[in-house]
């Protein structure tokens, strides 16, 4: 305790400025657990404080948060946050983490003593079977460490206390806060809880969109929005997220409000997990959360849509959302936790001025929870990448692109640029992304214009297991590989050698000139000539995009019959073949387009028209498969090593041609085959009509069935 008490002192006082100006401040205590723990317990004391760690202090009053339920912790407070680096992090984990403090605080990160130069265990999430994070080198920390260098409170063990933390501060006496109508905190806040009230009772089909920082107080105005639109006539307003634990920000505001304010004249006031009813002058009035989904497929009646977090929600959803409903309010965290909204307002507002082009957009600057020039905010914006650069730069009438592959000290030396582009690109682009364009070692193919970076393509290596690798039973990564396996039956795919686009962006003002094409060629001459077998790309599915990759000489190979939670769309996958060895992926491709049109009248019967289009504008030249090739995919499927998505067709075929043989098989063989293959019932209406237990017994039924058929054909 003894090395710990000048250290403790100092920080008292760096808590006493906080409070001061409640403004909040990293601190970085860099030493052995021990050490750590004991000026960590001092310092808390009674404080309130969130915990992710494998090892808790000694604290009173502290709550311990599991990582994988930190987003249930959002929009709650904290005087203090800990986090313990001795068991690694995630970027996401410190997004989350430092949002929930309230001004005044500090968010602890213990260090161990040799870091930024230490393993991270959470890397495995992002590195290829057999790679481990001890394999790799920890950009990602070191990309923190000179973020945090000078403006970081940091502290470490046996050294002596800064100087600039021995120095008492004088308690200030804070300002009173400004009062506004509808109880909210800044004006910032007022003004977007009048233009809420405006979208309820103005004309129709004008929605409005809020961004804002994390701390704005924008789901906070939501909900007390929307508690006076109800007292002003509105009947019943509905409020969705992508989870319910966002919203209730809104339901606790709104709670408080009507409590504190006008609670006498109030009758039945009812408050439970996403549901908020009042009586106010004889009528009944409700707040009401429904998941986004629910309000598509069924009709859901309200005088206005409140949507928080919109950045979250698949972009067709969205559109839904705008047909279905007439008044519309988006809400959307610009830089935060959930992935940057920048490049979600870009692509929305164009979806906007198509079909409301009279829709009005508010941004909210004021933090509420801590006051501006936070130091937190500053340096967790600046370690994740929050408000990222973009090139500024116009493209001249005779650009001159060049293409640099770039290693990891050039990429971190222009990461704040390189990353601004990705984040244009994809309109959910996550701190944890960052993580991986550092620590992950795939190749980074960069365009420059002068010295502009003005796209980038990221690449993943995949393929090339060893007979151990695949035999382990525990393969991460090598999405395309894996996908030939176990959707087709071709565990050769594990051992080839092939790369994968992760990534390609280009900067908006510098699209459709080429760069991206550029950057595919550079790419494509790179994989040439280190002997990779094949290259991939995968994508929500779409026909311009389909139309780009067919330029770049790739083919249709696998659409996926569910559609993805972030996009909305189905996942399409395209190859290039590169030897001539790989001629069977050609086959592959072959099976996917004569298995597409039972896809079309089953899982996909709902593809978007200009998208199939597209796809059949891509066909190669069908051959029709042989009797062997067929049998060959129904005992594949038989046996599990293919999936029926990608055999049903010539299963049904083969069953078709065969009648003789399926005649033969007994009824309690043949019934399932024709119920599945014929009547197309699906796996639950299956198990139901067979008297099974579920889908997996109705597949194994199936299976079984159609063993016996197939040895009917062998013998005969």
């Amino acid at each position: 305790m003894a090395d710990s008490i000048p250290f403790l002192n100092a920080l008292r006082n760096t808590l006493n400025r906080l409070h001061n100006t409640q403004t909040r401040q990293l601190l970085l205590l860099q030493g052995e657990r021990t050490w750590q723990e004991t000026l960590t317990t001092a310092l808390c004391g009674e404080h309130n404080t969130l915990v992710l760690a494998g090892r808790c202090p000694s604290l009173p009053n502290w709550q311990s948060a599991e990582a994988h339920c930190l987003k249930h912790w959002l929009g709650q407070s904290f005087d203090f946050a800990l986090i313990d680096m001795h068991d690694g992090l995630t970027a996401d984990q410190l997004g989350i983490v430092a949002g929930v403090i309230r001004g005044g605080g500090l968010l602890i990160l213990w260090l161990p003593p040799n870091w930024p130069e230490t393993v991270n265990p959470h890397n495995q999430r992002f590195l290829n079977t057999p790679l481990k994070p001890e394999n790799t080198e920890p950009w990602f920390y070191r990309h923190l460490a000179k973020c945090w260098q000078t403006d970081a409170l940091w502290l470490r063990q046996g050294q002596a206390v800064p100087a600039n933390q021995q120095i008492p501060i004088t308690r200030l006496a804070l300002p009173t806060p400004p009062s506004f109508p509808f109880g909210a905190a800044t004006l910032e806040q007022h003004k977007a809880i009048a233009a809420i009230l405006k979208v309820a009772f103005g004309h129709r089909k004008r929605p409005l969109v809020i961004h804002a920082d994390r701390g704005r107080g924008k789901s906070a105005a939501l909900g007390l929005a929307a508690v006076q639109a109800l007292i002003q006539g509105k009947e019943k307003i509905a409020i969705s997220a992508a989870t319910p634990e966002q919203t209730q920000s809104a339901f606790t505001h709104a709670l408080d409000w009507l409590k504190n304010t006008i609670a006498p004249e109030l009758s039945n006031l009812h408050y439970r997990p996403q549901q908020l009813c009042f009586d106010w002058l004889g009528q009944r009035k409700s707040l009401d959360f429904y998941a986004p989904d629910h309000l598509i497929l069924t009709s859901v009646s309200c005088d206005l849509l409140l949507v928080d977090e919109a950045a979250q929600l698949p972009m067709p959803l969205l559109q839904k959302l705008l047909k279905k409903h007439s008044r519309l309010v988006f809400a959307s965290t610009l830089h935060g936790y959930e992935g940057s909204g920048r490049g979600f307002g870009l692509r929305f507002a164009k979806i906007l001025h198509q079909q409301t082009p009279g829709w009005q957009a508010l941004h909210l600057q004021q933090p509420l929870r801590w006051r501006n020039n936070d130091k937190l905010e500053h340096l967790i914006n600046q370690a994740l990448l929050l408000a990222p650069e973009t090139a500024q730069a116009s493209p001249e009438p005779d650009i001159n692109i060049k293409i640099f592959q770039l290693d990891k000290s050039a990429l971190l030396a222009e990461l704040p640029t390189l990353f601004g582009l990705l984040v244009q690109a994809h309109y959910q682009t996550r701190p944890n992304d960052l993580q991986q364009l550092l620590d992950s070692p795939n190749p980074v193919w960069v365009a420059y214009s002068q010295q502009t970076a003005v796209g980038i393509l990221l690449s993943q290596e995949e393929g090339n297991l060893t007979a151990d690798d695949q035999d382990s039973g525990q393969i991460h990564g090598h999405l395309l590989p894996q996908l030939l396996s176990r959707q087709y039956g071709f565990r050769a795919a594990l051992n080839w050698r092939s790369w994968r686009v992760m990534r390609l962006a280009v900067a908006p003002e510098w699209q459709g000139l080429g760069i991206g094409t550029q950057l595919v060629r550079a790419w494509q001459e790179a994989a040439k000539s280190q002997q990779v077998d094949f290259l991939s790309c995968s994508f929500a599915a779409e026909h311009r995009l389909l139309a780009f990759w067919c330029q770049q000489g790739l083919r249709p190979l696998h659409l996926g019959t569910h559609r993805d939670k972030a996009s909305g769309s189905y996942t399409l996958v395209m190859i290039q073949t590169l030897k001539r060895k790989t001629d069977c992926l050609e086959q592959i491709q072959q099976q996917f387009y004569q298995q597409l049109p039972t896809l079309l009248s089953e899982e996909l019967s709902d593809l978007e028209p200009d998208l199939l289009h597209a796809l059949w504008q891509a066909a190669p030249a069908l051959k029709p498969l042989t009797t062997a090739q067929q049998i060959e995919i129904a005992a594949a499927f038989a046996t599990q090593q293919r999936s029926f998505n990608s055999s049903s067709g010539f299963i049904r075929a083969l069953l078709a041609q065969h009648p003789a043989q399926l005649a033969r098989l007994d009824c309690a063989a043949a019934q399932p085959l024709s119920d599945k293959c014929f009547k197309n019932l699906n796996w639950a209406q299956l198990a139901h009509a067979h008297k099974l237990t579920g889908k997996s017994a109705a597949e194994k039924a199936f299976r079984t069935a159609l063993q016996k058929f197939l040895t009917l054909l062998e013998t005969d």
